[in-house]
């Protein structure tokens, strides 16, 4: 009786482990982080490995990028970055404080500071492409919603939502190649819009569309 009692117990020990598993809302990012050595890859896994939520971090020595696993309900990207630069190395879009990076000095490699600052637009990962907003939702409605075009323009796009996003308040904001945002303006839903930018420079742009907090629709355009 006991060992079958026992057996029950460990089923229901998988059972709820594996219920677990599937309704944690895994997301991936990675980032550039500047270190050097050996000791920069323990220091950035471990203020990693103490925020909640954290699945898995690696840090590349040899491509200085940060590799994380999460739990995106209680844990987002912004905290990640903020946790690494806080212990001295900095990140993508937050640099380490002169404070923190000055404790590696005599006790670490003392990695070469070469990030520039100036054109950093908060909530854009350069190396995956995306936006993640303060709330870190970048999932996307169906991607029939929403047109944008044409894809190449002397700075005239057109935009057009489909009906079932009538009842949200959309944005569209255009961003530079290196994530700086150089345009933005509200979008009528169930319309067709258009947007004149040919005042900005000619080359690439990112048309990025939101509403209620998430991303839309993106599109890389060129202006020629």
């Amino acid at each position: 009786m006991k060992a079958r009692i026992t057996t029950i117990i460990l089923l229901l020990g998988i059972v709820m482990t594996s219920s677990f598993g599937q309704n944690k809302n895994s997301m991936n990012i990675y980032f550039p982080t500047l270190g050097n050595c050996y000791l920069c890859k323990l220091r950035i896994e471990a203020a990693v490995n103490e925020l909640q939520g954290i699945e898995n971090v690696v840090w590349d020595d040899v491509t200085s990028v940060t590799d994380v696993t999460y739990d995106d309900e209680v844990m987002d990207a912004f905290q990640i970055m903020h946790a690494i630069a806080a212990v001295g190395h900095d990140t993508e879009w937050y640099p380490a404080p002169d404070s923190a990076y000055n404790t590696l000095i005599g006790t670490c490699c003392e990695y070469v500071r070469t990030y520039d600052y100036t054109n950093v637009e908060e909530g854009y990962l350069s190396m995956m492409g995306i936006w993640v907003n303060p709330l870190t939702v970048i999932s996307t409605f169906e991607t029939v919603s929403c047109k944008i075009f044409p894809t190449i323009s002397n700075g005239l796009f057109s935009i057009e939502i489909a009906n079932n996003l009538k009842n949200t308040r959309n944005n569209l904001a255009m961003f530079s190649m290196t994530g700086q945002k150089v345009f933005a303006s509200a979008i009528k839903s169930d319309h067709r819009n258009s947007i004149d930018v040919a005042f900005l420079e000619k080359g690439s742009y990112i048309l990025i569309l939101s509403g209620n907090n998430r991303v839309i629709a993106q599109q890389k355009v060129i202006i020629n």
